[in-house]
């Protein structure tokens, strides 16, 4: 009888570590940029106990941001308006960061049309210099996948940016 209930113990200790697991890789980002898959960016999110798929193209990173298995999707330096078109977009339904930098006025333009026709998806542009990408991406993380409340002023408080001599450029929509 002790066997059993030793064995029993150690199978739901081995169960709920699986669970847990489970539980953690199941956050999942996914990224696009017009430049490529970019190894300082995944390693950045992997830190952060995430698994991190780099989109091949604007086709998958709309995909992505319509499945609701996709914990957030980051785009950097565009959108998918190009190939999804205004009724397209309007499905994108889990959480997206915009970034762009601030020099680059194309790819801007190419992320406005999308944010302009986001009907459902909580998003968020943010334009700033290239230099500013990892800390967007990683205050991003901390926010929309790791459930760290205290990064959400980065994005949502111009006051707290401005207090903070944080100098991005915010743009909020379903928030």
């Amino acid at each position: 009888m002790k066997i059993y209930r030793l064995i029993s113990s150690v199978a739901a200790i081995v169960l709920l570590f699986g669970q847990l697991c489970y539980a953690q890789s199941s956050k999942k980002v996914v990224y696009y940029s017009t430049s490529g898959a970019n190894e300082q960016i995944e390693t950045l999110i992997k830190e952060k106990g995430v698994t991190v798929v780099c989109a091949a193209d604007a086709n998958e990173a709309f995909a992505a941001a319509c499945d609701s298995t996709i914990t957030t999707c980051i785009l950097i330096g565009t959108g998918f308006y190009d190939i999804a078109g205004k009724d397209g977009v309007k499905q994108a339904r889990i959480p997206l960061l915009y970034l762009c930098d601030k020099a680059d006025k194309k790819a801007t333009a190419t992320a406005i049309e999308d944010f302009k026709h986001l009907k459902l998806a909580p998003s968020v542009m943010v334009r700033t210099t290239a230099d500013d990408f990892d800390s967007v991406i990683g205050a991003w993380i901390d926010w929309k996948v790791n459930s760290n409340a205290m990064q959400s002023s980065l994005f949502l408080s111009k006051t707290y940016r401005e207090a903070h001599k944080v100098s991005w450029d915010v743009k909020k929509k379903n928030l």
